[in-house]
């Protein structure tokens, strides 16, 4: 994973502790035993999730997303106030919903 993030930019930019990058889009990102953490709007410090395979064709993002959602099946609500605790990534509610629209126990949970 921490090679996967050297050759993200966002990555590079956060690891990079000019002025310059500190007004950059990278702003609210820092980099710590080289993995890139975010901060959310409340302070909190969420691991960022890079769009990269995992394992066989799944990605670390549809793997995170799988491990969630099968805490329990939940709403997409729900499971993004869980994984927004601790993970963070661009699109992140996009994907989700589509993980809870395409999943059968979460749609038996909704009825």
């Amino acid at each position: 994973m921490i090679k996967g993030y050297r050759q993200d930019p966002l990555w590079k930019q956060a690891n990079n502790s000019t002025a310059i990058a500190r007004r950059s889009k990278a702003q609210h990102y820092s980099v710590g035993n080289g993995l890139l953490h975010a901060t959310t709007r409340e302070g909190k410090q969420c691991l960022y999730i890079l769009k990269e395979h995992a394992m066989n064709t799944e990605t670390l993002r549809e793997l995170a997303i799988s491990e969630i959602d099968n805490k329990g099946h939940y709403s997409t609500q729900k499971n993004l106030r869980y994984a927004t605790k601790y993970l963070l990534w661009p699109e992140m509610r996009k994907d989700f919903q589509d993980f809870v629209a395409q999943c059968e126990p979460c749609q038996i949970n909704k009825e």
